[in-house]
């Protein structure tokens, strides 16, 4: 865990710990940490943590979304014994959209916002229609590049855990990506654009008007559960 000339610790998950080098091209280097004594059988049959998230990154980008390109990540044996394993990637541009939110567009006009909410959901949809589940889709886990003109762009990061179904999406795996992004707490995230999210999001994905007042209910129960459950920790 010592950090070599150039290299800095960014903060991480208790399940992993992470380095950036701030060079010309900044690059990261991120540890998997085995998450139960499993951990080393499940690399064996499904591959290391690390496996999962280059063979899930690489299978985003070549749908044509935007993922962290890798450079290497561990193969040895030992990965199965320890069940620890580690990547390198390059550095992807923007900001988590929670932050990039909360510090920029909550305090842009109207049109801002709701054009930012729109190219997001629609995003989030374009996900969804390509069959594929997002393993956390925590806000931070989705980057932000762009000016305040429209031309956002989303990326995806942390998909060692999703999960790519041949067709459409199951119910629960929809509501399950939509309640981790509806878990963000802040006072510039309010019922409103949470709301309008919704919205663009039913109308990318193709829900007709029942399928959208069910998946809005279904989310907003879930929602609430998990902050209980949260609380009483």
């Amino acid at each position: 865990m010592e950090l070599p000339s150039g290299w800095k610790g960014v903060t991480s998950s208790d399940n992993s710990w992470v380095a950036r080098f701030d060079g010309d091209e900044p690059i990261y280097f991120k540890l998997f940490f085995r998450r139960s004594l499993f951990e080393g059988i499940k690399s064996i049959l499904h591959g290391s943590r690390a496996k999962r998230f280059v063979r899930e990154s690489n299978r985003l980008l070549s749908m044509g979304f935007s993922a962290p390109e890798n450079l290497i990540w561990d193969k040895g044996l030992w990965v199965c014994i320890t069940g620890n394993s580690w990547v390198l990637t390059k550095e992807l541009p923007g900001k988590g959209v929670f932050d990039y939110w909360c510090g920029i567009i909550a305090s842009r006009p109207p049109e801002v916002r709701k054009g930012f909410l729109k190219i997001l959901a629609a995003e989030i949809g374009r996900l969804h229609n390509s069959g594929i589940v997002h393993g956390d889709l925590r806000l931070n886990n989705i980057l932000v590049a762009g000016t305040l003109e429209g031309d956002w762009q989303f990326s995806f990061i942390d998909n060692e855990r999703n999960i790519a179904h041949g067709g459409r999406i199951g119910w629960r795996d929809r509501c399950r990506n939509l309640v981790q992004m509806n878990m963000a707490e802040d006072p510039a995230i309010g019922n409103r654009y949470r709301r309008m999210f919704f919205v663009e999001y039913c109308r990318a994905t193709g829900l007709n008007e029942t399928e959208c007042k069910r998946l809005f209910k279904d989310v907003v129960r879930w929602t609430l559960r998990r902050k209980i459950k949260r609380r009483k920790r």
